[in-house]
């Protein structure tokens, strides 16, 4: 017998939950029952139940079995992979935390900013993922996380993932990538979906001495500006409207090149770009 045996079975457990194989009040099978099918004795499956009975996902009726309890929306957990205090939201993914944040509030959900990385004595570290399950998250969003290996050692714990800005699909983790042309094409085919005909481009090219620092980041800014060119020009709209700022997605370039589009009247409704926080600081002010 495997001294894990109650681990294993507690994540497939988690894991049926999550997906939704078991629901609120199903019954499940009987601790022989499951011992037999798991391969593992009646005492490991007994210790499984209790934790995740403790945990709130399960609970037993007196005489008549093991049910799953009613799931609360639970927390999800925003996993970032930089070191505390260096998410920085005058960039890109700042506001994107910021974002899914305020969307899981809005949905009943509680949120928890985890971090990945960890500065230490030692040197920068990766938080294994044996501490991320002790939080007991119901879902991971992961945030400019592109390790794979990290990834799948958190798949592994039968939490629902969902990658972004990264393609995880291979390893069976749901993605949402946004440095390319399909996403930039949805994103823009929404705004038109939602009567929006005059819409504008704002991104941003960076000044670097580093050639291939540049070359990494001007490509991820071309691509969403074939996608958005692409859906105007398949809805049959201006696809012209496209505003570059030297100097990256933050910064006072960014700034100036946002105060120069207000006041050049330009005529648009919405606006695709890199750093929405700073657009609704700069219309504020």
């Amino acid at each position: 017998m495997r001294s894990t045996g109650y681990r294993f079975l507690k994540k497939a457990i988690k894991h049926k939950i999550h997906s939704g194989d078991l629901k609120n009040n199903d019954k499940l099978p009987s601790i022989r029952d499951m011992a037999r099918s798991y391969e593992i004795s009646v005492a490991t499956v007994q210790r499984a139940v209790r934790e995740l009975s403790r945990e709130g996902y399960l609970h037993t009726r007196r005489g008549k079995g093991v049910f799953v309890s009613a799931q609360g929306k639970g927390t999800v957990g925003i996993i970032a992979s930089k070191p505390e205090g260096t998410l920085r939201f005058d960039e890109m993914f700042g506001p994107l935390v910021m974002t899914v944040q305020e969307v899981l509030l809005d949905q009943g959900h509680n949120s928890l900013l985890m971090q990945g990385i960890r500065e230490t004595k030692e040197g920068i570290t990766i938080t294994p993922p044996s501490e991320i399950e002790k939080l007991n998250p119901a879902a991971l969003i992961l945030v400019e996380t592109y390790d794979f290996p990290y990834i799948y050692s958190l798949k592994e714990l039968g939490i629902p993932i969902v990658a972004t800005d990264v393609d995880c699909s291979e390893l069976g983790v749901h993605s949402v990538f946004f440095d390319n042309i399909g996403s930039a094409f949805i994103l823009t085919d929404t705004l038109i979906a939602r009567g929006h005909t005059d819409i504008v481009f704002l991104g941003g090219l960076r000044k670097t001495t580093v050639p291939e620092e540049r070359a990494s980041y001007d490509m991820s800014v071309n691509q969403r500006v074939d996608g958005f060119r692409l859906a105007m020009e398949h809805a049959g709209l201006d696809a012209g409207n496209v505003v570059y700022v030297q100097g990256g997605r933050g910064g006072p370039e960014y700034r100036e090149a946002l105060n120069n589009l207000f006041s050049s009247g330009m005529k648009f409704t919405a606006m695709v770009t890199e750093n929405p926080l700073l657009v609704v600081f700069t219309i504020s002010s």
